[in-house]
């Protein structure tokens, strides 16, 4: 059995590409069942423009930080990491004005407080 670093190891070397080569056609493009979205669908107006700054642990390529930019047009910071070098390196590209970092959440690679 792997330990814990070793299976951070191999989730932030390898696993983590693995898991946006075979999803990255259908990110961005569930916003009806995106659990997160809908919740801020709910949420009144006034509250929604107190929202400052999003991390989005686990981002991929940075798609539903993109859609939440467009939700929260109050907000000015909106960070996100994940695991996959080349998810954060298509969204680097795809998505300006995102702050995408690879890293893991043993070892946040984003600093700060956040909404």
């Amino acid at each position: 059995m792997a330990t814990r670093p070793e299976q951070d190891r191999v989730f932030a070397e390898s696993e983590g590409n693995a898991w946006f080569q075979r999803n990255a056609a259908a990110l961005g493009h569930g916003d009806k069942d995106d659990q997160v979205l809908a919740m801020l669908a709910q949420l009144d107006p006034q509250r929604l423009a107190r929202i400052g700054t999003v991390c989005d642990i686990g981002c991929a390529d940075g798609s539903r930080l993109a859609r939440l930019r467009a939700s929260l047009p109050g907000a000015s910071r909106f960070a996100g990491f994940d695991a996959s070098a080349e998810a954060v390196a298509a969204g680097s590209t795809a998505f300006q004005g995102l702050e995408l970092a690879q890293g893991l959440a043993c070892e946040p690679p984003v600093s700060g407080p956040f909404d």
